[in-house]
């Protein structure tokens, strides 16, 4: 038997640099929390927020990576909601997260950015809200402390949020509105108190606004872009406006905390409803997208350097098919719900339609651009960070 010679110099370890930028900034965020445990060097490593940034760059940069977060509606009678991750060329799940529900309680995502989602607890019984942030990529949420918000927390209140990126100081922000004593479904209010959260400080304080020229709507979609978070405003004056019911985007700059109203361009249809004219993200742009009986259309907001915003308007989509819009992707591409289930997408540049889903037949609430993320790792309180509540996850591929 031939004797292999055992190899007993010194071992040399890889350099750190290569570690660091050609094996751990490739792998998932989830092999990412593995790798945490190989030694302390590794773990100083992934828990650095500089990695973490170059971590998120590097998923964003990798184009075959198409994938969506769904978050689907809940079933109640199983007590259970599912939030999916599916190929964004052919809608097909790649994972699922189980998220536990009861009879009294719904989660509602409102925003999502860099990967970290912006949820609603909604507690039927008492009409509170309370709101979380929520990293799918590795299961670690936050519940944002409440107390400020009501001297009572039994009052009923409800709440509209959206998430925000400071890159300037590399934080992220949460512009919170509160809206007491008022029916919870009804979409137009002026909020009795807006609050902005601080991840990096964990802290609120309370933001200086005035009334504006027109009313926010709550619940309404918003979107964030180049440091602004956008959401829509409503003309509550009797008399007629050229630019209709929806007047204006209500804009939060994240990186000054400063709030603005923008107008919108006239409509063609004056007594146009709110959610007819909505923000949307359009080639890194803030865009408007306009819906009307049987066209639509999208206007883009020119980048006027602090001068008076201008609007241009670039497509008309001769097909009414933004009723049943489930998501509009910032390269032009738009999904929607089939007349008989199923998902579709359509190209407004090419105006090519595709079949992505036949089967699909439940409305996703939320959908949005997936990318891996391990913000909420570390820098936070211990206390605040827990494991979201879930009944497990499943791996398709």
């Amino acid at each position: 038997m031939i004797k292999r010679k055992r190899f007993r110099g010194p071992q040399k370890s890889l350099p750190i640099d290569i570690i660091q930028n050609e094996i751990l900034v490739k792998l998932p965020a989830r092999s990412l929390l593995r790798c945490r445990c190989v030694s302390k060097l590794w773990c100083s490593i992934i828990d650095d927020p500089s990695f973490a940034s170059s971590h998120f760059k590097k998923c964003q940069s990798n184009q075959e990576k198409n994938r969506l977060l769904v978050l689907e509606p809940p079933d109640i009678i199983e007590s259970k909601q599912f939030c999916a991750i599916r190929n964004g060329e052919k809608f097909r799940k790649m994972s699922k997260i189980g998220l536990d529900v009861t009879w009294f309680e719904q989660y509602q995502a409102v925003s999502y950015v860099n990967g970290l989602i912006c949820m609603k607890r909604y507690i039927k019984e008492t009409q509170i809200s309370n709101i979380l942030l929520w990293n799918p990529s590795i299961r670690k949420a936050l519940e944002l402390p409440f107390s400020q918000f009501s001297n009572d927390a039994k009052i009923r209140h409800d709440i509209d949020c959206a998430l925000g990126y400071d890159h300037i100081n590399n934080d992220y922000k949460v512009v919170a509105s509160v809206y007491i004593g008022d029916d919870p479904l009804h979409p137009l209010h002026i909020p009795r108190h807006v609050y902005i959260f601080t991840l990096s400080t964990f802290s609120w304080k309370s933001a200086n606004t005035d009334r504006g020229p027109c009313l926010w709507i709550k619940g309404g979609p918003k979107v964030f872009v180049k440091g602004v978070i956008y959401w829509g405003g409503i003309y509550v004056l009797t008399k007629p406006s050229p630019k209709g019911r929806f007047s204006h985007f209500v804009s939060f700059d994240v990186i000054n905390d400063v709030f603005k109203y923008i107008d919108l361009p006239d409509s063609e249809h004056v007594n146009i409803w709110e959610y007819e004219r909505f923000p949307i993200l359009l080639d890194q742009s803030i865009a408007l997208l306009e819906i009307f009986e049987s066209y639509s259309q999208i206007w883009v907001m020119e980048d006027s350097k602090g001068m008076e915003q201008s609007w241009t308007k670039r497509f008309n989509i001769n097909l009414q098919l933004l009723e049943r819009c489930i998501y509009f992707k910032m390269d032009g591409e738009l999904l929607f719900t089939g007349e008989k289930g199923g998902v579709n997408s359509y190209n407004i540049r090419s105006h090519e339609t595709k079949v992505l889903a036949k089967s699909y037949k439940l409305s996703p609430i939320f959908v949005s651009v997936y990318r891996e993320s391990l913000t909420l790792l570390k820098g936070i309180p211990e206390r605040a960070s827990f494991t979201f509540p879930s009944h497990g996850t499943s791996q398709i591929e």
